[in-house]
């Protein structure tokens, strides 16, 4: 079928496409009235293809995750709180001591 073709291009997921279209066939049955003559195929692909894109739109919008969602094995302030200090005492004495000698 050719709607299911043209939201497979756009899509790249057979389960999908098949939803795009049976969702593409209701909008069209819905905008019927509105259909003022011209060619019908394409008139049912351009649904077709901007149900694709909606589709497309709302997968964008889930791909953006919050960090503050993230799990705790994730938390990076945790991780840097348990680590030893870049500086140690020892390291910051002999610092001191350099500066002093001068």
């Amino acid at each position: 079928m050719m709607a299911h073709r043209v939201a497979y291009r756009i899509l790249h997921n057979q389960d999908a496409a098949a939803d795009v279209v049976q969702d593409s066939f209701i909008k069209a049955l819905h905008a019927l009235a509105g259909f003022h003559g011209g060619n019908f195929r394409s008139w049912l692909m351009r649904i077709v293809a901007n149900t694709c894109y909606d589709v497309l739109r709302v997968q964008q919008r889930r791909a953006i995750d919050s960090l503050d969602n993230l799990p705790p094995e994730y938390d990076q302030v945790a991780c840097l709180a348990d680590q030893q200090p870049f500086i140690t005492n020892d390291a910051q004495e002999k610092a001191v001591a350099g500066n002093s000698r001068r």
